[in-house]
């Protein structure tokens, strides 16, 4: 009995995070649509062909985008993006130009760039491996703002870490920059 009630369990949590991202996590940032720009960033990976790439994109944006491009509605928008976070799938698109253009990835279809190529940096990488704490004491100030001017291919690394750590981030109305929404470490 005891034995079951541990797998159970086990189970339990392993249904509540998958990959780093824990449900709620995910329906909080997915559904915060009330600002396009000023959403909660997701990473995810989009395919266009036979090409695939890992992008941050604003969650008030990507509505917008899928809206425009499959005309769909909010509730359609949340079970489909959750789905394909929460199950590591690709979002298929047709309409984006997977060439990053001015550190945005080109969409066919709209006047406006919100996908973020994301490719690894290895200082952000190197100061992950101490620890979600010392990481956010790098890059953020007490307010939790970025801290300094960083490249952008280093800011949507910076986006991906903290997703994987349930850390929500946005730009802000007031600084214009990277923010965290609230500090969550655990670590």
């Amino acid at each position: 009995m005891t034995k079951v009630l541990g797998k159970l369990l086990l189970l339990l949590a392993f249904s509540q995070s998958i990959s780093g991202q824990s449900r709620d996590f995910l329906i909080d940032s997915i559904s915060d649509l009330e600002n396009i720009e000023n959403s909660n960033f997701l990473v995810l990976d989009i395919a266009a062909g036979n090409v695939t790439k890992k992008v941050a994109v604003t969650s008030g944006y990507l509505f917008q985008f899928l809206r425009r491009t499959r005309n769909i509605d909010r509730k359609g928008y949340e079970s489909l993006v959750f789905d394909t976070l929460y199950n590591h799938r690709e979002l298929k698109v047709d309409s984006i130009d997977l060439r990053p253009v001015g550190g945005y990835l080109k969409i066919s279809s709209l006047k406006t760039l919100g996908f973020r190529p994301i490719y690894q940096s290895s200082e952000a990488e190197t100061v992950a491996k101490k620890g979600c704490s010392d990481f956010i004491l790098k890059y953020f100030d007490s307010n939790l703002f970025l801290k300094r001017e960083i490249n952008a291919s280093d800011k949507n690394a910076i986006i991906e870490i903290l997703f994987k750590w349930n850390i929500g981030t946005f730009i802000s109305d007031y600084s214009g920059n990277l923010a965290i929404k609230k500090n969550t470490c655990k670590s």
